[in-house]
């Protein structure tokens, strides 16, 4: 992450206009994280009618920090005779834990992502989690990615120093999305699994189509007028229904806010509640489904595959809306003009949203004695369950080390009560339970891991 101490005279430089930059417009991906929530649903119809669209090429999605994603409770039912057969449906029709999406917001000229959001969805608890990444955070492309930018044919600063914001209009149409996602993995320390890019038409066309989203403007209201830029705000105070136009003038003020962008933010934080409180009901879906399908034909750039929507269809009815939460990536406003996160607050919250796998275990789960032992995994494999396990609530795992009878694919487990074996089973994909009352002394569970447990 940035350091203030890399800050150079050429940090300030920024691609095009700048009067161009201060009109870049913040909303359009707030409609982004609504279709990308929707397009679980709305695209099944995609899917019937045998429709199908290009997929954005990227190959560049560095696993930055590694998380217990392949621990996938939910509807999936692992255990049983026919191994292949439920490998292959939990593979099609299981959404993983966590499903991490990025999201960018264009200007009007399509070259800077003045919004940057990760939307982290947790498939089992039904929890969204919006991080948004301010657009002046400060970022320090490498040198090797320099050279693959400009051997491409684009330019960019020799000392790779920038905002955020600035990356994807240096790296272009076709490495912005690439590179912005590489860097908010590096930014916060996340796997990126989707990148949604939305145009600024996206906004208004969408809003518009679903009659309006009803929001409480403050007291005093919003108003201001800037020539340059061609933009009137103008927004009486009140609780009152905002067309496209108006929810525009809405998401794009900012120079009223004591923080300003900051400001801007939780607004932005606001609309997408809103949006999602108004629009994500059955008959509001159903009714809507044409504009959001349209809207995602006709404006969505992204790398999310049609192929991938029965992994999401269950899933999406998960959705709690009193779990859907907003933050902002912790950081410093006041080092020259760039915005500084704060490395050990944004590993805080990262760790406490994207990365918290706890499923709501009984107490009387949680504090199960677990022992794991190594029957022909690597020592690795036999780690990462070792953490998995513990992210997901249970306390007292600890590792046998390598297990002395036979080695076999599958995962064995041993516990003492059916409804243990029911609860931990789901975490595996090739298991034998067995309930046995006299496994290792001291020890509720006994986990032999397999050749097969990748």
């Amino acid at each position: 992450m940035g350091n203030s101490n890399d800050i150079s005279s050429n940090a300030g430089q920024k691609p095009g206009n700048n009067e161009t930059k201060k009109t870049a417009l913040k909303y359009a991906v707030i409609v982004g994280c609504a279709v990308t929530v929707f397009a679980v649903c709305f695209l099944a119809v995609y899917l019937v009618v045998g429709g199908g669209r290009n997929k954005s090429n990227s190959n560049d999605n560095p696993s930055v920090t590694s998380g217990p994603n392949d621990l996938t409770p939910g509807d999936n039912s692992l255990a049983g005779d026919d191994k292949s057969g439920s490998e292959v449906k939990d593979s099609l029709f299981s959404a993983p834990r966590k499903t991490n999406i990025l999201l960018l917001g264009m200007d009007q000229g399509g070259g800077l992502s003045d919004v940057i959001i990760l939307a982290s969805f947790d498939s089992y608890t039904g929890s969204i989690d919006f991080i948004s990444v301010p657009r002046d955070t400060y970022v320090k492309v490498s040198q090797e990615d320099i050279k693959e930018i400009t051997d491409s044919g684009r330019y960019i600063p020799t000392d790779g120093i920038m905002k955020m914001t600035d990356l994807h209009s240096w790296c272009g149409p076709e490495l912005g999305h690439v590179y912005s996602k590489k860097y908010v993995e590096k930014l916060l320390g996340v796997t990126v699994d989707y990148y949604v890019e939305l145009d600024t038409k996206a906004f208004r066309f969408i809003v518009d189509s679903v009659d309006g989203i009803y929001m409480t403007i403050r007291k005093g209201g919003l108003y201001y007028y800037d020539a340059v830029q061609g933009l009137t705000i103008s927004l009486s105070e009140g609780y009152q229904k905002l067309n496209g136009k108006q929810a525009e003038q809405l998401v794009r003020f900012r120079h009223g806010y004591a923080n300003a962008d900051l400001g801007r933010i939780e607004v932005q934080h606001d609309f997408i509640k809103a949006f999602l409180e108004q629009t994500l009901q059955k008959d509001n879906i159903i009714k809507n489904l044409q504009t959001y399908l349209v809207s995602y034909l006709n404006y969505v750039k992204t790398d999310f595959d049609v192929t991938d929507l029965p992994k999401y269809i269950g899933a999406i009815t998960n959705l709690d809306m009193e779990k859907v939460h907003f933050y902002t990536a912790p950081g410093d406003a006041d080092h020259s003009i760039m915005y500084m996160l704060h490395d050990d607050e944004v590993a805080e919250l990262i760790n406490s949203t994207v990365y918290n796998y706890d499923i709501g275990l009984p107490a009387e789960q949680k504090t199960l004695k677990i022992q794991v032992l190594n029957g022909g995994c690597t020592s690795a494999e036999a780690g990462r369950i070792i953490k998995g396990l513990k992210a997901v609530g249970y306390e007292n795992v600890s590792d046998g080390g390598n297990f002395s009878g036979s080695q076999k694919n599958e995962t064995r487990i041993y516990v003492k009560d059916k409804k243990t074996a029911d609860t931990i089973k789901q975490f595996f994909n090739k298991t034998s339970v067995e309930t046995d009352k006299d496994i290792t002394p001291g020890y509720d569970v006994l986990i032999i891991m397999g050749k097969g447990e990748k």
